[in-house]
Order: structure tokens, then C-alpha cells, then sequence
């Protein structure tokens, strides 16, 4: 991202969706889970062109349109077609992760230290793993939660250093890091689809 949680200087990391099988010819570090998880929504007919002209707006770095077969928790239940914005490894945007490409711990700490005019990078991280705990009790997504981890340590330690610039942040992350530990992390059920065969990719 270098509109929204980064610069051209200093690119910001967000999340794409590919296959499964791109992402095993990426030689990527991290272990792909077998589900990935979110939430779509049904805009009103009278809604549809303006809600996708902003988001093709906000997506236009990056991303490009796709239609996908979305499952529903309940089984029983036909998947939907729902419109996503991907981004391939086709965009120039796409850091796909091969020979040379910083690990999980060097990725943390771009994340860390990246923003934008949209913010900080690691917000939108701690935002996007909590919307993922939270979607239901079998919702998560190991890579993303892997990550908020790693740069809630870093922000954290940072803090004690006395070097972080935002230190209630800091000790609020390391605290959810904690209860999740302890509850098994947070529980509260909405209404969440998964897409099949699909890989999150930051």
C-alpha cells in the first residue's frame, strides 16, 4: 500500500487473497490455513453504484475485481457470489514472498514502522486480526495472527524503551495478547462466510 498505510517511499503491508494454488508456487514462509474467513454484505439496489464507485476509488492501488463463490457458516446453505478486490501478482503492488524477500519477523517490523495518509500500518493489522478472532469461535487466520503478535512485541518493547510515540497502544495490544492466552481468545458469533481454496496473503 503506498496510498493508504504507506508511501511510495516506504510501502505499507495489506492483505491480498490468491488460490491456494498460486500461493505453493510463492514459496511463502508461513503455513496456509484451510479456510479463510470474513464477512460480505448485501448493499440495496439503490446503493450499488455509488458504494462501488468509492471502493473502486479506495481499491484502485493494488486491486482489481474479481467474483468468488463465497460459503456460508451453515453448510447446508448454497454459496454466494460476492465481488472482491484482489490483488495479483500480476499488480505491481503484489511482494510476493520468494528467495530474498524479508521473513516473518522483518515483515513485523515494516509493519511497525510503515503509515500512511490512511495511518499506521500496524492499526489496520490489530484491527484486521480482531475482526477475524471475532467473527465467530472457528474464525482466525494463523499468518495474520502470527503478525499482530510479533509487532504487538515490538511496539511493546519499544515502549519500555521509552521510544514509542503511542505507549497506551502498545500496552492495550500486549493486554489482548494476554487474555486471548488465558479465554482462548474472544468468542462472540455474527454472521461470517469462508471462501474455499483461498490463502490469505500479506
Amino acid at each position: 500500500s503506498e496510498d493508504h498505510r504507506g508511501t511510495p517511499e516506504a510501502p505499507g503491508r495489506v492483505v491480498t487473497l490468491i488460490t491456494r494454488q498460486l500461493w505453493e508456487t510463492l514459496g511463502d514462509h508461513h503455513e496456509a490455513d484451510e479456510k479463510v474467513w470474513g464477512t460480505i454484505y448485501r448493499i440495496p439496489r439503490d446503493k450499488v453504484e455509488s458504494v462501488k464507485e468509492y471502493l473502486d476509488i479506495r481499491e484502485i492501488n493494488g486491486y482489481s475485481i474479481h467474483y468468488v463463490d463465497v460459503y456460508q457458516e451453515e453448510p447446508l446453505l448454497p454459496p454466494i457470489k460476492a465481488l472482491v478486490y484482489i490483488g495479483t501478482p500480476e499488480n505491481p503492488q503484489f511482494v510476493p514472498r520468494i528467495s530474498g524477500v524479508p521473513g516473518e519477523e522483518e515483515l513485523a517490523r515494516h509493519i511497525y514502522h510503515s503509515r500512511g495518509p490512511s495511518g499506521e500500518n500496524r492499526e489496520y493489522l490489530y484491527q484486521l486480526h480482531m475482526a477475524l478472532e471475532e467473527l465467530c469461535p472457528e474464525s482466525s487466520d494463523n499468518h495474520v495472527r502470527s503478525l499482530y503478535r510479533k509487532v504487538a512485541i515490538i511496539q511493546a518493547e519499544e515502549r519500555l524503551m521509552g521510544i514509542a510515540d503511542d505507549e497506551d497502544e502498545g500496552m492495550d495490544e500486549m493486554d489482548r495478547i494476554e487474555g486471548d492466552n488465558k479465554e482462548g481468545g474472544p468468542q462472540e458469533e455474527i454472521e461470517p462466510e469462508m471462501l474455499g481454496d483461498t490463502v490469505m496473503q500479506m
